[in-house]
């Protein structure tokens, strides 16, 4: 068993072993950390994916500067196992997990009845004051991701379209076996005054279909990952996912690479406020859910909360959404596959508004030569709904284009900056890599893995970590190291770089745990 000492104000060191001074490795960026489900057992993660059998294991790996989802199907729970436990142990492996589905939050299709196109049964615009926005804004230069079932062939949607994908069928992204998708993406781009139909929000967008639902409207977890991927690596400035499910750290994974690298994400909140039963239910699903995602609630056309839309902490902001069943004139009236028009309610519906104003946001942002957060821009100018402030039910309000956009001008001009927002965030699980054992007097730690690591070890302090401190050395993985403490209460964590890697940044990091001396 190998000792060294940790630099916490405390016994002095061997001469092999010196006293740490500070250092300064560039810190990881959320989306290179490692998820808990690396340090989960196989067989806890399965039993939590609630799949028996056959099964398709689905992992995020770090690759440079970029991320890649994979996936290995399996023939029982004990090949599952085996091949979680393998992926566990590879160095870069960021998030692994039994794949799971999430469902597209447009409420239960029917067939589609024919209704009379027209402007007038965009109650929703009428609510955002559109025409207004369009004065200003109307998307041009922004690229928008619908990852959602496809986005057919339509008349009413004859904008800028950028090459898609179809992570489910292998086509361009432009055939919809569900309507869904083709339904988002006439709420954000339908063409105006073309004498057929009806208009988006943000008509001048480009649109990017990537296919990640089947023709069910079911949507697994790798293939939205995959999906989110793609789409950031094609060039999307805004996310849209009208699609919800349980928590999936592979997800997460891609959710954080996206807002690496400045993309906007927005997602719809989910439609299980009751249950069939008319009981409350109102889980917390994702990717809504995620820190640093615009969850989008739904409200009617008399600015109430939609009855099926959730509530919580996941819900940021507010969009019509509508009422009512399939088709009726409480939905929102959009594009569908056939060149058909239906209305529809759902929480999927009000996400693409959001996503049409901060394409509006962005657009003008860029015409006018300045960079606004445009997430807090859209929280900070809504309409606030409910009760004062934010609460669960509305977020920060219904969202306001006009305001925004307004805002935008004003900030140009004045070269004021907006007030940052801090939303409330669903709290997710801290990362547990490197394995701990606090004594009295000392601690230990083991890497679970094979090589050798640079070690080093930060203080929370005044609310915020401190620069890393290394240990001495190049320390061995899968073996126990002696730490010796003089300093009780202390918060702390450890953290690992891998020697010789080429890279700096920190891929094990221990729980946070509080010292205990003697």
């Amino acid at each position: 068993m190998v000792a060294v000492v940790l630099a916490l104000g405390i016994t002095p060191a061997a001469a092999d072993d010196a006293v740490p001074t500070p250092a300064e490795p560039p810190r990881a960026q959320e989306w290179q950390e490692p998820a808990p489900s690396v340090m989960t057992s196989p067989q806890t993660l399965i039993e939590e994916s609630g799949d028996a059998g056959a099964m398709t294991v689905v992992y995020a790996v770090q690759d440079g500067d970029g991320l890649r989802i994979e996936t290995e199907s399996v023939r029982s729970e004990d090949a599952a196992a085996d091949v979680i436990a393998d992926v566990q142990d590879e160095p870069d492996v960021l998030a692994v997990e039994v794949d799971a589905p999430r469902q597209l939050t447009g409420l239960p299709l029917a067939p589609p009845l024919s209704a009379d196109p027209g402007r007038t049964e965009q109650w929703g615009l009428d609510d955002l004051t559109a025409e207004t926005a369009w004065t200003s804004a109307t998307g041009a230069g922004v690229t928008v991701a619908v990852i959602d079932s496809g986005v057919s062939q339509h008349p009413d949607l004859g904008g800028a379209f950028v090459k898609g994908t179809d992570l489910v069928d292998g086509t361009n992204g432009r055939v919809d076996l569900n309507g869904h998708g083709t339904h988002v993406a006439g709420i954000i781009a339908m063409t105006p005054n073309n004498n057929i139909g009806g208009a988006g929000l943000a008509p001048d967008v480009a649109i990017m279909p990537v296919v990640v639902a089947d023709a069910s409207g079911s949507v697994r977890a790798s293939d939205s990952a995959r999906g989110i991927v793609w789409a950031v690596d094609h060039g999307a400035d805004i996310l849209n996912m009208s699609y919800s499910g349980s928590a999936s750290s592979v997800e997460q994974k891609a959710i954080q690479y996206a807002q690496s690298k400045g993309v906007i994400t927005v997602a719809a909140v989910g439609n299980a406020y009751l249950d069939s039963g008319g009981s409350v239910y109102n889980p917390v699903q994702y990717p809504a859910a995620f820190p640093g995602v615009l969850g989008v609630g739904a409200v009617t056309r008399t600015g109430q909360r939609s009855a099926f839309s959730e509530v919580g902490k996941q819900v940021d902001i507010v969009a019509p959404g509508g009422s009512g069943v399939f088709d009726s004139s409480k939905g929102i009236y959009s594009t569908f596959t056939g060149s058909s028009y239906v209305r529809m309610p759902g929480t999927s519906m009000a996400a693409p508004f959001v996503t049409a104003a901060a394409a509006l946001a962005v657009s003008r942002e860029r015409a006018l030569g300045i960079d606004v957060d445009t997430e807090d821009l859209l929280l900070g100018t809504a309409t606030d709904l409910g009760a004062q402030g934010r609460d669960d039910e509305f977020g920060f309000g219904r969202v306001n284009p006009v305001a925004a956009l307004d805002t935008v001008a004003a900030l140009a001009a004045t070269g004021g900056q907006i007030p940052a927002v801090t939303p409330s965030e669903v709290t997710t699980r801290i990362v547990r890599r490197i394995r701990v054992d606090v004594r009295e007097g000392y601690l230990r730690y083991r890497i679970p893995a094979k090589g050798r690591f640079i070690v080093a070890w930060e203080q929370f302090k005044k609310r915020k970590w401190s620069d890393p401190v290394k240990f001495s050395g190049k320390h061995k993985g899968r073996k126990w190291y002696n730490v010796r403490t003089s300093t009780p209460g202390m918060k702390v964590r450890i953290l690992a770089i891998r020697s010789g890697s080429g890279k700096t940044a920190p891929i094990w990091i221990s729980p946070t745990f509080r010292t205990r001396a003697r």
